[in-house]
């Protein structure tokens, strides 16, 4: 199996990928953007499945690699096509704030960098 980035013109926060088929355990995609934890992500194959969260695994802080899990699947769901893509996307979290702050509780300068970054890669996305 082959990727090739692809380039998302405006994204800072999606990385996508050109795949010569078929998916193999080894398969490893980089992306360079930060972010707040590993759960904030979002990969989606063939513009249509989204991936779980067992099938792939952080390798390291900015590499994923399929899971075995994760390669049967999408071998399942695509090995009669000979390319597909795959979109790598920050998904930060919306619908939880953070930081909850709290009369006479004290401010600290870790708690308003974490709110103001989730707002920063909020407003990103």
């Amino acid at each position: 199996m082959a990727s090739i980035p692809v380039a998302i013109t405006g994204a800072v926060t999606i990385v996508g990928y050109s795949i010569t088929l078929p998916f193999v355990t080894t398969d490893s995609f980089t992306f360079s953007f930060p972010y707040l934890s590993q759960d904030d992500f979002e990969i989606e194959v063939n513009s249509e499945t989204i991936l779980d969260a067992a099938d792939y695994e952080f390798t390291s802080d900015y590499l994923i690699q399929l899971t075995t899990v994760g390669k049967d699947k999408l071998n399942a769901l695509y090995g009669l096509l000979t390319t597909t893509d795959m979109t790598i996307r920050r998904r930060t979290q919306v619908t939880t704030r953070l930081v909850d702050f709290k009369d006479g509780a004290t401010l600290t300068e870790e708690d308003l960098d974490l709110q103001a970054t989730q707002n920063f890669y909020l407003i990103q996305e």
